[in-house]
């Protein structure tokens, strides 16, 4: 076994760990991604961990304060660490494809962005629509909004401070709701960007991430953790790769990652605050 420290904690892998998880890839992953995938464990940015049950737990919870459904895995300075303990072979895969589209974006935000840009249009043009209750929004601002939050390249997520102004201004022309409740809305929406990992379940900002991804993509695992979309677009791809891993934009997201390429973007605070 060889130790690891990720994000203070020791945790362990192994050649026998290394295949283990290439044979689950073999077996279960699907199309172009299984190659992806094993050369990503060879090339050293994808391994998989395993220590006690107790000290994944205190892992976890460091990590992202609270184990959301499903999220057994987490990157550090450009490599995907996948928990190997307890889980499905079929979850492994998940978690795996779930963390390298995070790579991909950490290592070449800029390409990612622009190659999913259209996805995010449609993603947020819908959700946000839902929620408050509009049949359309100021597309400059909008065009804004989705800029404004894909401009992550230095990692310090500067526009939290100004994310519900450009936000409330892009829909108070279109919304039906009363200025109370827009106000309202835009207050949850808040509180997800923040501390989205303490959302009630049925928080009316997670039911409709949740219904957004079964209208556009037609399904969606029950146990799978959302909220952080509502800050960082790259987190839609992330979560389409467990719903469908053959997905172009999945795959090119996944064809950025090159070895001994350092991360453009933090990792580190982008995971502090899933």
């Amino acid at each position: 076994m060889t130790k690891i420290i990720i994000h203070d904690f020791p945790m362990y892998t192994s050649d026998e760990l290394k295949e283990l998880l290439k044979k689950m890839i073999e077996k279960y992953a699907k199309g172009e991604i299984k190659n992806l995938l094993l050369k990503n464990v060879d090339d050293g940015i994808l391994i998989p961990i395993i220590n006690t049950p107790s000290k994944i737990k205190q892992f976890l919870l460091k990590i992202q304060r609270k184990k959301p459904p499903g999220v057994d895995g987490v990157t550090q300075n450009g490599k995907a660490y996948v928990i190997m303990e307890k889980q499905s072979p079929q979850g492994t895969i998940d978690t795996a494809l779930h963390e390298m589209v995070h790579i991909g974006h950490v290592l070449q935000p800029k390409k990612f962005h622009m190659i999913n840009m259209p996805l995010y249009v449609r993603f947020y043009s819908y959700y946000f629509k839902q929620l408050f209750k509009a049949k359309s929004y100021d597309k400059d601002g909008f065009t804004k909004f989705i800029k404004t939050i894909s401009a992550d390249s230095a990692g310090d997520y500067h526009y939290w401070s100004t994310y519900d102004t450009i936000l409330y201004n892009t829909f108070k022309d279109y919304t039906t709701l009363s200025e109370e409740g827009y106000r309202e809305r835009i207050e949850l929406v808040k509180d997800a960007v923040h501390d989205h990992m303490q959302l009630s379940y049925y928080n009316i900002v997670i039911a409709l991430l949740r219904k957004t991804y079964r209208i556009l993509f037609k399904t969606m695992a029950a146990d799978t953790g959302v909220g952080a979309e509502t800050w960082s677009p790259g987190e839609i791809i992330a979560v389409l790769s467990t719903i469908d891993s053959t997905h172009p934009n999945v795959v090119k997201s996944l064809k950025l990652i090159t070895p001994n390429k350092k991360p453009v973007i933090n990792d580190r605070v982008k995971n502090m605050v899933r």
